[in-house]
């Protein structure tokens, strides 16, 4: 399995909040894939978020295929997940754990229940989302999930 940040690719600003959106090589060597995943930003920037992240990747590489975003606001994680994820709710124990293995003895943050998100064909379909979702922005610029 190849592990690999390969870029990020932008950064908008979004109502005092701002996002990265970062691409990833998954899969083994016949079977690659480029998967995008958005941090979205609150006021503080902490990008612990993204340790968490990582943290997931290695632990467990199928569950952090399912992300297509994730988000820090007062020491709380949200997340939004392919719904096609089999078991939503063993990925948000796998990166609560992810959380406290990353950022024990510093802080403890709770993970909150995934947000699923539509996609297609490992993209998320923008048309599926509530108007008031803050990737309707991300999505905009570039999508988000498997993107080959």
């Amino acid at each position: 399995m190849t592990n690999s940040l390969d870029s990020t690719i932008l950064e908008k600003t979004l109502n005092a909040r701002d996002f990265t959106v970062l691409s990833f090589t998954i899969g083994k060597q016949q079977r690659q894939r480029q998967i995008r995943i958005a941090a979205l930003w609150d006021a503080d920037r902490d990008t612990r978020v993204l340790t968490i992240l990582i943290a997931l990747r290695f632990r467990d590489p199928a569950a952090f295929a399912g992300i297509r975003a994730i988000a820090e606001e007062k020491g709380r994680v949200k997340f939004w997940l392919d719904n096609a994820t089999p078991h939503p709710e063993k990925v948000r124990e796998l990166l609560q754990a992810a959380a406290d293995v990353a950022l024990v003895p510093i802080d403890q943050w709770e993970v909150g229940e995934p947000r699923l998100v539509r996609c297609r064909n490992g993209a998320v379909d923008r048309a599926a989302l509530p108007p008031d979702d803050p990737l309707h922005v991300v999505l905009r610029r570039c999508a988000l999930g498997v993107v080959s």
